[in-house]
This record gives C-alpha cells, structure tokens and sequence, in this order.
C-alpha cells in the first residue's frame, strides 16, 4: 500500500487513556496538592467531550486524592489488559515530582516510581503508541527519553 493506512486499519486503532492526580500525600517534606484531584476529573472530561474517548477506555486514579503505589500498579495492569497493539495510549500525571539519586521520580501518596520504571512499565502495555504528558512537577530530565521511536513526553 506504500505506506498509506487503509479504512479498515484506521477502524482498529483505539486511544486508552491513564489519568492520575495525587493530592493527598503521606510523606514528609511533601505538601499536598490539592487541585490535582481536580485535573483528574477535567482531564478524563476533556478526553471524552474534546477527543471522544469512551469512559470504559479511561482509567483514573486520585479523584478522591490519595494514588498509593499498589492502586498505581494495579491501573498499570488493568491498562495493559485492556489495550491492544493497535492503540494508542495516552498516560497523564499530575502531582509532585522530585530529582533524587541521580533519577527522577513521579511521588505517589506513599511512595514513588522513577520515570526510568514507568517507562519500563509502559513498555509491557501493548499499545503501538505512548503519549506521556506530566503535570506539575521537575521535567528537565524527561527529555532525555524523548527520542525512543514510540513515547513522547510532554511536561505541562
């Protein structure tokens, strides 16, 4: 076809959305965020309303607040499970991030995840596309991974 994408290969592609928030936070030397809970809900709407995302192809986390690391992983999960290699993904974060050990992380309500993690998390989901958008937080660093064939990172 060279190069071009028939209807039918159009017809498959699907976007999937992960969309978290962290307001609430159980560490010392981390303030709460409040509006972040706020972004979750104007993101998963805009997602719908703007791009026409079904609910049931949104994952949110933090509306009440609170992201631990176990619900993190288990949205990472559930994502995965519910993506196929013709999607496209769209991970959204907002909340604090830090710089420590020479990496950078994305802080959760009792943890973290370093974004080399987060990546080699994003990599298992099937879909043939990532799109990472991170909200509020130390992004100087991200860049560095910006030029892998199928993420794109965008700092907000």
């Amino acid at each position: 076809m060279n190069g071009e994408i028939s209807a039918l290969e159009v017809s498959k592609v699907s976007v999937k959305a992960l969309v978290i928030g962290v307001s609430n936070y159980f560490m010392d030397g981390a303030p709460n965020l409040p509006f972040c809970k706020n972004d979750v809900e104007a993101m998963a709407k805009s997602l719908e309303n703007g791009l026409g995302l079904k609910k049931e192809d949104i994952i949110t986390l933090g509306g009440l607040g609170d992201v631990t690391k176990v619900d993190f992983d288990n949205a990472l999960s559930m994502m995965s499970s519910i993506t196929n290699e013709n999607d496209i993904l769209l991970f959204y974060f907002s909340g604090h991030g830090q710089n420590f050990n020479h990496q950078h992380h994305l802080i959760l309500s009792d943890g973290f995840i370093s974004t080399n993690e987060l990546i080699k998390n994003l990599e298992k989901v099937p879909a043939k596309s990532k799109v990472v958008f991170l909200l509020r937080l130390y992004c100087k660093l991200l860049f560095v991974w910006a030029n892998i064939d199928y993420f794109h990172f965008v700092c907000l």
